[in-house]
């Protein structure tokens, strides 16, 4: 082993600027290992904190938002009308039987651009006879062009393996 030693030793001496440069080029590539190394655990560490935080989101409970979906996907399209406003006013958690479900309770305003069956209407603004068959309980109106009404209720949502599943079907 000293003979190994003291042959690197004599054949650094006879090129010092070669055994320098190997050198330099061993410490930047230890350099470069230790950064991609450190990246790679910087890089772990935010995969984790990602999936934990986006764990959260899923098991919280359904925001305003899944309330305004769901909403517009119960609004009858047929109608034409539009969502001009939703608050959510307040929400409750439940769990019976082992399944959790959610109350979301909101008010919402509803615009009707080309109204609901406004030729049922006549020129007095009472419901014409030949209407009669839309008629299917007592809170159906016929609406005039550009009516809007104010809406107030409750959406329910139930939770499964992939988040809550809303009044409409879909999952948030």
């Amino acid at each position: 082993m000293p003979a190994l030693e003291n042959l690197y030793s004599r054949t650094s001496n006879l090129n010092p600027p070669a055994a320098r440069r190997r050198r330099t080029q061993r410490a930047a590539l230890a350099r470069k290992f230790t950064l991609s190394r450190a990246t790679l655990s910087i890089s772990r560490v935010l995969g984790v904190l990602g999936l934990a935080l986006l764990g959260a989101c899923t098991h919280g409970t359904p925001s305003e938002g899944d309330g305004k979906k769901v909403f517009e996907n119960l609004l009858e399209h047929g109608r034409g009308a539009k969502v001009a406003s939703f608050k959510k006013v307040n929400g409750q958690q439940v769990e019976q039987f082992g399944v959790k479900a959610y109350s979301l309770d909101f008010e919402a305003m509803v615009e009707y651009p080309k109204g609901f069956h406004p030729e049922c209407i006549n020129a007095h603004g009472m419901q014409g006879l030949a209407c009669m068959r839309y008629l299917s309980g007592p809170d159906d109106r016929f609406l005039k062009e550009g009516a809007k009404q104010k809406i107030a209720g409750s959406i329910n949502f139930m939770q499964t393996e992939k988040g809550w599943k809303g009044e409409d079907g879909n999952v948030y």
